[in-house]
């Protein structure tokens, strides 16, 4: 090989370039080394040259890029809100663990850290600003998805929570705030003032129309609980009262953010409870716990664990025998609300069913009440049709008056429930296996019947 050429850059190579860019062993044998001689190529010594690196290889692009990215950033963003979430409980922080774990439920931590974070925020106004957000007392200590009334926000307050425990929210809200003390040790719950507005709420405007229960009674539990002996204070009553606060909180018109986290902690307190719920046949409550329960559930986006906690209260109405006419002097006396739980959980159950296509579990053939049995009490369950030209025209007391003769008075519960029969037909012709196997024709008769039924 002719080396006359090679220049003082060569250095140390000890290959030719052939063999330096394919990496293998060169013998710099003259005129021509083994591996050029073997690959009949021209052995030629260049300065400078020297083996390609590897360079990574790149991964062509595609259309999902912008996803993937969108992804990665927001689990960099979950991350980094978990990190801060974390730092924050640990220095007694209001959001505590709100975002933990869904599954887990603590209640044996105390509000103060939380009423020591509002004092200590000295750049906070010290007086409560309402703007409809709910803030539930306790909530911080459990845990419960971000999920699914009114919800007034209150700013943390630079006074001392004592100075406010009694001063009440405004009834027509449902705010609550949070104080050092825990007013019912054991079972976290608001203040009493606070819980009161909101139970308060609750029965003007959503139990109107779901009669899940009796208002008299409720407050008078619900006062007897807050004043009672903590020996006396029972697990099914402080469940009852979590499943008034989240409902009330949840169907809020004017709801924040913030208020279906808070609800959800109330239904997770009120399900910690459920295995006592079940077997529960001494009175309603149990059952009214349930019913409550599923009806948050079927008003979030995943309503299908209602499915699991209807099939549980309609075996209770069975084993409490709702379906059937009141035997005893006691049942008599509660007919109407035993009446009421009944074709409200038949009610459930049927749009349950049309909601998932799935089969309904109360039967026709297995009630002996009737419909009309529901009984609200004067005006309860009741709403007013006005006229449209009524309700858009300037105020006229004559025109008022003879209007209001030509209302409709709709009683919500009876109407439901005959509501609900019609939906259990409409699965029954629609959906079910037998309506499968149904010829056209015999469909079309199905469905111009069921018209026939609604305009009825």
């Amino acid at each position: 090989m002719d080396r006359t050429g090679d220049e003082r850059g060569l250095g140390r190579r000890k290959a030719c370039d052939f063999c330096c860019q394919k990496k293998i062993r060169c013998d710099a044998k003259k005129p021509q080394c083994s591996g050029c001689a073997l690959h009949n190529v021209t052995c030629v010594w260049t300065a400078g040259v020297r083996s390609k690196k590897s360079l990574p290889r790149q991964t062509p692009p595609d259309g999902n890029s912008n996803e993937h990215r969108f992804v990665s950033i927001e689990d960099r963003l979950k991350a980094i809100e978990a990190h801060i979430w974390r730092h924050a409980s640990t220095e007694g922080t209001p959001i505590n663990e709100i975002a933990a774990n869904v599954g887990i439920i603590d209640d044996d931590d105390d509000d103060q850290q939380m009423a020591e974070s509002s004092n200590g925020d000295s750049s906070v106004s010290p007086t409560p600003e309402i703007t409809n957000i709910t803030v539930i007392p306790g909530l911080e200590r459990d845990t419960a998805p971000v999920v699914v009334a009114e919800t007034p926000t209150i700013s943390a307050s630079s006074t001392p929570a004592a100075n406010t425990a009694n001063t009440p929210v405004n009834p027509g809200t449902t705010n609550l705030r949070f104080f050092h003390d825990d007013p019912t040790p054991g079972f976290p719950l608001p203040e009493w003032f606070d819980a009161k507005a909101v139970a308060s709420t609750y029965f003007e405007r959503t139990n109107e129309t779901i009669q899940l229960f009796v208002a008299s009674r409720f407050m008078k539990m619900l006062k007897k609980f807050y004043d009672g002996p903590p020996e006396n204070r029972d697990k099914i009553t402080w469940s009852a009262i979590n499943v008034v606060l989240a409902l009330q909180v949840y169907m809020s018109p004017n709801k924040d953010t913030t208020a279906d986290a808070h609800a959800a902690i109330c239904i997770k307190r009120a399900q910690s409870v459920m295995d006592q719920l079940v077997y529960r046949t001494e009175d309603l409550l149990g059952l009214q716990v349930i019913l409550g329960v599923a009806m948050f559930f079927m008003h979030t986006a995943h309503p299908h664990p209602a499915c699991v906690l209807i099939a549980t209260a309609v075996k209770l109405t069975h084993r409490l025998k709702l379906n059937v006419p009141p035997q005893t002097t006691e049942h008599r006396r509660q007919s109407a609300e035993r009446a009421r739980l009944f074709w409200l959980t038949y009610t459930m159950d049927r749009e349950l069913s049309l909601r998932t296509s799935e089969p309904y579990l109360l039967h026709d053939h297995d009630i002996g009440i009737e419909i009309d049995h529901i009984s609200s009490g004067p005006g309860k369950g009741c709403v007013l049709i006005l006229p449209d030209d009524l309700r858009d025209s300037p105020f006229d007391p004559h025109k008022i008056k003879r209007q209001l003769e030509e209302a409709v008075n709709i009683n919500i519960p009876k109407t439901r429930a005959r509501l609900a029969i019609i939906q259990g037909k409409i699965y029954d012709q629609v959906y079910s296996v037998r309506a499968a196997r149904m010829s056209p024709s015999e469909k079309q008769q199905a469905i111009e019947g069921l018209d026939r039924m609604l305009e009825d």
